[in-house]
């Protein structure tokens, strides 16, 4: 099992039952569930690693709508298509050491880590960056303080401005959940906030990083792959996301 894919299972794991869903795991496939927030990354199934099988799969989580499917697991992807299921946009994974990045920080941006006084604005700055229902504030907001967990907000002219995280597991760590709120665009928060990840990563004596976003198509952003590049994160591996037909 790719640890690539191992620590971003486990920190979707913490995120989604922290908030409200559900999460279940059946050898190499994680099933995510989480009616309050209708969103992929909160609500598929991880195919993680060679034993994963679609019977399994199926037994996990009859409904499945997406199949996230690691290179270790591609053997299931025939019997997916078999099922129904077929290719959908899928995630390019990153991966980088802990040297510092070379970015450019604006002056008038602060870094704070986010505790009990910050949650409330971490929530609101996140839920507003992925246009969230308003009850998307306290499902972002619920990782802050959870174990292995490392939340930050980056103030622009003291103002809440970029939020994001780093959870980490042994000497492996993701970045996630990093959004700017459309007011504050193009201030030079995800730089800061990259950095201050990667720092605290180096402090607690990891030696690996990784993250993902969508791939690279025609009609669709490219902001964040941009913005992951820029950071020194290389393309790992393209992973398919399998969906439903």
């Amino acid at each position: 099992m790719s640890e690539l894919d191992k620590v971003e299972a486990a920190a979707y794991i913490a995120a989604v039952v922290a908030s409200g869903g559900s999460a279940a795991r059946m050898g190499d496939l994680v099933s995510l569930r989480h009616p309050g927030l209708p969103i992929v990354e909160m609500n598929r199934v991880l195919a993680l690693g060679p034993d994963a099988d679609a019977a399994s799969l199926l037994e996990l989580e009859p409904a499945a709508r997406t199949i996230s499917v690691a290179p270790e697991a591609a053997r299931i992807e025939s019997a997916l298509q078999e099922s129904g299921y077929r290719p959908g946009y899928a995630w390019m994974k990153f991966e980088r050491d802990v040297q510092l990045p070379e970015l450019e920080l604006a002056d008038d941006l602060r870094v704070v880590d986010v505790g009990a006084a910050e949650r409330d604005a971490f929530g609101a700055v996140g839920a507003a960056a992925f246009g969230l229902p308003p009850a998307g504030a306290a499902i972002y907001g619920a990782v802050a303080g959870l174990r292995g967990w490392h939340c930050f907000l980056v103030l622009a002219d003291d103002e809440p401005a970029t939020a994001g995280a780093l959870f980490v597991d042994g000497d492996v760590a993701w970045f996630g959940m990093g959004g700017t709120h459309p007011d504050f665009r193009r201030r030079g928060g995800q730089a800061a906030l990259m950095r201050a990840r990667v720092e605290r990563a180096r402090e607690l004596g990891v030696r690996r990083l990784t993250t993902e976003t969508g791939e690279r198509a025609e009609g669709r952003p490219a902001a964040s792959y941009r913005n992951i590049l820029r950071a020194g994160f290389r393309e790992a591996y393209l992973r398919p996301n399998w969906v439903a037909a």
